[in-house]
């Protein structure tokens, strides 16, 4: 595993994995959120987006979290990686988890990226609420990744899929013996 993308549900625990792999297998790993999401929440423009991406895939090893499928061009985009590792824990698991982290994260004002923080009033009384489009997002993004996964058109990319706590403590230590190959 050299070029790894981290997929999932917001609050699966996407950069909490791609952290460890990080560390593990001594490869940099990229908060798509952190390149998509500027100072004061402005989103940067797709093709911006897009060759800052693709910029950062230039590399021989990578680790990125983040889904952004369609922005960047979905099963295209994921081609760039050998392994797609897909985050899909049970709804109450990662409610519950995104639920704790936006409480923390509102209540300590931590900077996530480019300056940002998360705010009470905007996450939890208003329509941009990550906790309300998580819900909103659930079951698409759920289907969509069944059916990549299912299908498995993806040849030369690994797909993993870590259903629980248990499966990815044992895809971690596994990912221990491994190393990364350039």
């Amino acid at each position: 595993m050299n070029r790894i993308i981290v997929i999932g549900s917001s609050g699966a625990g996407k950069t909490t994995l791609a952290e460890d792999l990080s560390a593990k297998l001594d490869i940099p790993h990229f908060e798509l959120d952190g390149v998509f999401h500027q100072k004061k929440w402005q989103p940067l423009e797709t093709n911006e987006f897009k060759a800052r991406v693709d910029e950062i895939t230039k590399a021989p090893q990578w680790i990125i979290c983040g889904n952004y499928f369609t922005k960047l061009g979905g099963l295209h985009f994921w081609t760039k990686a050998d392994t797609v590792i897909w985050c899909d824990y049970s709804f109450p698991i990662v409610f519950s988890r995104l639920l704790r982290r936006t409480l923390k994260r509102t209540i300590t004002k931590q900077e996530l990226w480019n300056e940002n923080h998360e705010g009470f009033v905007v996450n939890f009384f208003s329509k941009d609420s990550v906790l309300l489009w998580m819900m909103r997002e659930w079951d698409e993004m759920k289907q969509r990744y069944e059916k990549i996964f299912k299908e498995n058109t993806l040849k030369t990319t690994k797909l993993v899929r870590l259903k629980n706590s248990k499966e990815t403590a044992q895809f971690l230590e596994h990912t221990r013996y491994l190393r990364p190959r350039l």
